[in-house]
């Protein structure tokens, strides 16, 4: 009845020149009415209440697409280099305190771990799933990865955690961890007396649908994976490294160069010696030490002090001269920035060089 009247309507309007129009307008509305019917939402996605084991995979299919399926990710594994060593890296960083330094009674320790994890399934898991679907009535299956919401990993060695968080699915790749004190030097000890294991713990969240009567509802699924990670460092050795931080440092921290080349220079007239007296502040106070230059004597000398200090504070310098006719001129204390030299030239009250 409804499109007789239009008909008439595209007639009665073309004698007035407005057939073609009011015929758009009306079909305009006659499919904006109906659409809803034909366009009604379809929510695709896992079906998590009808998750099946297929080829040693955990697999999903879709809950109204028949040819859809999503398959779990695969358990992580420790990569292999082409030497068939596996790819991970202990680097571990340790200090025990010196003498010198003042604390003799300290350790720590700090680390890394590095290692890269690979995510695949078996060589031709997926062939296979896709010819048992095949095998089920489905001509031609499609696969795809199961949706995955959140990614958490934890490296567990005693009674120490590291962790770390992804906010989608973590396909695996090179992953460093810090180790913190306590794990680092717990590690540290266990790896001289052998072999260690530590577990890599990986929780995800699978996203997806259930059904709940009629209706289907969003849901999730917790998925837990563990990986054991032996630590062989009598058979890789390459794997480990170890740095003793207390062998590094450098003797710029315990010892100060002092150059003088008056004499060689002849700078100072009727000069008999000049003395550099050097004040540094190291653990437990300030200690002063000194080196006297005369005529035949080396024109470089270092001052050795018995604790380092560090060479980023200030230090003081005080110069004195000696003249032939027996006078003796004292400088006053002059600050100096932190150089691990101290040039002389000339020798009278502030003459100390802060340019090298």
């Amino acid at each position: 009845m409804l499109m007789k009247e239009m008909a008439a309507t595209m007639t009665t309007d073309k004698k007035h020149g407005r057939g073609i129009s009011r015929a758009l307008i009306c079909a305009f509305f006659l499919s904006f009415m109906f659409m809803p019917v034909f366009t009604a939402p379809c929510r695709a996605a896992p079906a998590l209440d009808r998750c099946r084991n297929m080829e040693g995979t955990r697999v999903c299919p879709d809950n109204r697409d028949r040819s859809m399926w999503y398959i779990f990710p695969p358990d992580p594994q420790v990569s292999l280099k082409d030497n068939r060593v596996p790819d991970y890296h202990v680097s571990l960083y340790h200090y025990a305190g010196r003498k010198g330094t003042g604390d003799e009674e300290k350790f720590w320790a700090k680390g890394l771990f590095t290692v890269n994890i690979v995510r695949k399934h078996p060589k031709y898991t997926v062939v296979r799933i896709r010819k048992r679907l095949q095998r089920m009535g489905i001509k031609k299956p499609k696969l795809r990865s199961i949706p995955v919401s959140a990614s958490n990993i934890k490296l567990v060695f005693g009674n120490s955690v590291t962790e770390y968080s992804s906010g989608t699915r973590w396909a695996g790749n090179v992953l460093t961890l810090p180790l913190d004190e306590a794990m680092a030097m717990v590690l540290a000890n266990a790896l001289d007396k052998g072999p260690v294991t530590l577990t890599l713990m990986l929780d995800e969240t699978v996203n997806g649908l259930k059904l709940n009567g009629k209706n289907w509802e969003q849901a999730t699924i917790p998925l837990s994976e563990s990986l054991s990670i032996d630590l062989e460092p009598a058979r890789f050795p390459a794997n480990f490294s170890r740095t003793p931080l207390e062998n590094d440092m450098s003797m710029a921290y315990t010892a100060i160069e002092v150059r003088a080349y008056d004499f060689e220079e002849q700078a100072v007239p009727g000069l008999y010696a000049e003395t550099v007296e050097v004040a540094l502040k190291v653990p437990g106070g300030q200690e002063v030490k000194s080196v006297r230059f005369l005529k035949d004597t080396e024109p470089v000398q270092t001052i050795h002090f018995s604790r380092a200090a560090d060479m980023s504070i200030p230090y003081r310098v005080r110069v004195t001269c000696v003249y032939s006719d027996g006078r003796s001129l004292q400088g006053p204390w002059v600050e100096k920035s932190g150089e691990a030299f101290i040039d002389i030239y000339k020798c009278k009250p502030r003459n100390i060089k802060n340019e090298p």
